[in-house]
């Protein structure tokens, strides 16, 4: 149906809006930004409040156990806060400290504006990116489970400060990540367990953002997902 509905106060309680009012083929954004705006498209919009519920619960866990696995299934020798002599610098943790702030929308919308800031800090114009492909190996929500690869798609659009369109792109990436081993780590990059690569959104996430960014600014080199063991 076309309509996209920017999330300004709560894009939670606007996807209930879009529920209850059954407009099944809208565009779920999350909050408006003066430079980014992100949208979920399709059965994205319809399912995102169910997939940043899983992925919140996920990772919840990781920081109190430090295993991707979810509460319930980890062995109770694990069940102890996380050794604090690691010093990995976690993606998700640096970009939400406080993890009650932590949703899937606003994932997408800090890392792309953190990496905006690098590429260009002088930007006033805005990106817009419209993502209607999301799958991820083997994701709770079964809507997005992937059947052969872990995979994202979007369509991105680069605005000047007067709203011209500068670019417009078709990004298509699947998960190639970095391997670092045992940590601790505190580079650029976005560092996750391995556990989390076939089970989580911010690989992906990671992987498509730093494609989004290199394709609009090819000489800069975004921050990408690496595979790090927590310790």
């Amino acid at each position: 149906m076309g309509r996209t509905l920017a999330l300004r106060a709560n894009w939670r309680t606007a996807l209930m809006l879009s529920l209850v009012m059954g407009l099944s083929g809208m565009a779920l954004s999350s909050p408006a930004s003066a430079e980014v705006q992100v949208e979920f498209v399709g059965y994205l919009a319809r399912y995102m409040g169910d997939i940043s519920r899983i992925d919140a619960r996920r990772e919840k866990s990781f920081r109190q156990y430090r295993s991707e696995r979810s509460a319930g299934d980890v062995p109770v020798i694990t069940k102890r806060p996380p050794d604090r002599t690691d010093k990995t610098d976690w993606a998700n943790e640096r970009l939400f400290p406080n993890l009650a702030d932590y949703n899937v929308p606003d994932l997408f919308m800090k890392m792309l504006e953190r990496g905006l800031k690098a590429a260009d800090p002088g930007f006033k114009g805005k990106l817009v990116v419209s993502i209607d492909k999301m799958k991820i190996g083997d994701f709770s929500v079964a809507v997005i489970r992937a059947s052969r690869r872990t995979q994202m798609a979007a369509t991105v659009s680069l605005y000047d400060a007067n709203g011209k369109l500068v670019k417009r792109q078709r990004v298509v990436t699947s998960l190639h990540p970095k391997h670092w081993g045992l940590g601790p780590y505190a580079g650029p990059d976005y560092a996750y367990a391995p556990g989390a690569f076939n089970t989580r959104v911010g690989p992906l996430a990671a992987q498509f953002t730093e494609a989004v960014l290199e394709t609009l600014y090819p000489k800069y080199d975004a921050p990408g997902p690496i595979s790090v063991r927590p310790r």
